[in-house]
């Protein structure tokens, strides 16, 4: 036992001969079960035909391989917080092992994404619990403007390369988790910090605040360049971003079922969510087909930000409380109107031009689910 203790509490890394043993099997997975290449462009990779892999597919493999390669241990480590005995395993080996499955500027944004989202859950939980000191929020804080930056630089790469759909993908993830993850840290009662005193949450409250703003300031900055780049590139943009959101619904419509820690509360509060999204996109698809590329991009934005937003939360709700996540506000903007370019707004309109859906409950409310959502 006590040879186990020292294994998983030592600086764990992978050697480079490790890590190509592991990238030589997975080349030999990959290329025993082919995939047809999307008809996008991807970026140019050491393995080309891992590009045609999506980044979610890629991570389920990451998984696969650590699962199978680490163990329990490694398995287990993916919920450890700093302090945890396992949280060495997470950082200085899952990580790296998944990191070996992105190429290109999008998905090295993309990975970047997530690891802002791991850290703040990580504070979340432990702030939750009353946990989060002064030390481990400032490592925290610090991996997560890391991870901020290294999203940025994604961004500008994307648009050097033209890479137009890409860079809104990115800045509108970013955004969405920022904002989510900003409101989940002020919804934490001030009172479950009694042991270490509220002002580490609180600092890294403000911090999220600032770093929300200026990622609204960057997706706002993309959506113009797009609206104003001229019809036939803000059409592949649409066409593209409609692709993902189609993408991404499907993903949670299949996932939220399946969701049984959360409360009823919570499950309605996200359907919600996945209604306004999937009428965004309707109109989305509707106005593409009549030609009204601004107004339709526009909407196929909002839906998106609807979805990342579902995502986190749901992802959110083992580390904080049902109330926590029921109490997260809703964006609110006007939407464009059909004839003008999107404008640059802070966070996307929820309100379908059509027919404007019931709000989100707060806290403190009982709105029914809508009707015919997970179908």
């Amino acid at each position: 036992m006590e040879k186990f203790k020292t294994l998983i509490n030592r600086d764990i890394r992978l050697e480079a001969g490790e890590k190509e043993a592991m990238r030589d099997k997975l080349v030999s997975f990959v290329r025993a079960n082919p995939t047809q290449s999307p008809a996008t462009p991807q970026a140019q990779s050491p393995l080309p035909f891992f590009t045609a892999l999506p980044f979610a597919l890629k991570l389920a493999l990451s998984g696969l391989v650590l699962a199978v390669v680490g163990g329990g241990a490694s398995v287990l480590a993916e919920h450890a917080v700093p302090g945890d005995a396992l949280y060495g395993i997470k950082t200085s080996v899952n990580e790296p092992v998944q990191k070996l499955f992105v190429f290109g500027d999008k998905e090295t944004g993309l990975y970047a994404v997530r690891m802002t989202e791991r850290r703040l859950a990580e504070a979340e939980k432990l702030a939750s619990s009353g946990a989060l000191s002064e030390e481990v929020k400032d490592s925290l804080r610090a991996e997560i403007l890391k991870n901020i930056e290294n999203v940025h630089s994604s961004i500008v790469a994307l648009r050097l390369n033209e890479d137009a759909a890409g860079a809104i993908e990115l800045s509108t993830q970013l955004e969405s988790s920022l904002r989510i993850h900003e409101q989940i840290l002020s919804g934490i009662p001030s009172g479950t910090m009694a042991t270490t005193g509220s002002l580490p949450l609180f600092d890294l409250i403000s911090t999220m605040k600032k770093e929300s703003s200026n990622a609204s300031g960057v997706r706002a900055g993309v959506e113009t360049s797009i609206v104003t780049s001229g019809s036939v590139k803000s059409k592949e943009v649409a066409l593209q971003t409609l692709a993902d959101v189609q993408g991404m619904l499907q993903d949670i419509k299949t996932s939220l079922p399946n969701l049984a820690e959360s409360s009823e509360k919570t499950e309605q509060y996200l359907q919600i969510y996945v209604a306004k999204a999937q009428a965004l996109i309707l109109s989305g698809k509707e106005n593409l087909a009549r030609g009204e590329v601004a107004t339709a991009f526009t909407e196929l934005q909002q839906a998106r930000t609807l979805l990342k937003e579902v995502s986190v939360l749901a992802e959110s709700r083992n580390a904080v409380a049902d109330t926590v996540i029921t109490g997260v506000k809703e964006p609110t903007v006007t939407p464009a109107e059909p004839s003008a370019p999107a404008p640059a707004t802070t966070t996307p309109a929820l309100t379908s031009p059509e027919k404007p859906l019931p709000p989100a409950p707060t806290p403190d409310s009982s709105t029914p689910p809508p009707t015919g959502t997970l179908q």
